[in-house]
């Protein structure tokens, strides 16, 4: 029997996307941005981890929203697990970090999600930036994440809308391979580089959304 169907674990989740696609997709009215088709097929059926800039406390909730077409968890700190809004997150499987600690067991949740054919949307700036127009340094644990789960990295920018008559426009980045990069120095100087590197095509994402907002 098909697990994805009988996974009792993400009944909420499967809840609120069937009573809440409808509504949802008429509020927000996402548009979606590939570089090219491979990657729009690719990126739908493939179990991947998400990186995605943070400007909103709705972004996880959006997120989930606007990607009906997969399973996708959310790593979010602590602090978000606190009183109602943490029923929410755990909701939502959500995936609990302490951003000045994470430890051993957030990375063995991001494993569990990519192993059983799930994604992980991570926000490496590690805070929410109330700056639209700008998108700070990332912070390596989305890289070791990667690396633990040996899952791709796919960028994507969430453009913030200047009023809610404006479509909400998700732009997705090219697959990120950790194995492709070929970086030099010691396991952290190469996790800093390849945080670095995301950063950029973060940043390029960015422009793009710019260019699309005008």
């Amino acid at each position: 029997m098909n697990k994805r169907i009988i996974d009792l674990k993400w009944a909420f989740v499967f809840f609120v996307k069937v009573t809440g696609f409808i509504p949802i997709m008429l509020f927000l009215r996402p548009k979606y941005y590939y570089p090219n088709k491979e990657t729009k097929k690719e990126f739908k059926r493939t179990s991947c981890i998400i990186a995605s800039n943070h400007s909103s406390l709705q972004d996880p909730f959006y997120l989930v929203s606007v990607m009906y077409f997969k399973r996708l968890s959310i790593v979010a700190t602590k602090e978000l697990f606190e009183g109602f809004k943490g029923l929410l997150f755990r909701g939502f499987r959500a995936i609990r970090i302490d951003k000045d600690a994470a430890s051993l067991s957030t990375f063995k949740q991001v494993n569990n999600v990519i192993k059983d054919g799930h994604s992980v949307a991570v926000f490496p700036e590690g805070t929410t930036v109330h700056d639209k127009d700008e998108v700070i340094n990332f912070k390596t644990g989305v890289i070791l994440m990667s690396k633990l789960s040996k899952a791709p990295i796919y960028p994507l920018y969430l453009a913030k809308r200047k009023n809610i008559f404006q479509r909400y426009k998700i732009i997705i980045g090219e697959r990120f391979d950790l194995d492709k990069l070929n970086l030099e120095g010691t396991i952290k100087e190469k996790q800093e580089k390849a945080a670095e590197l995301l950063h950029a095509k973060e940043l390029e994402l960015q422009q793009k959304a710019e260019k699309l907002i005008k």
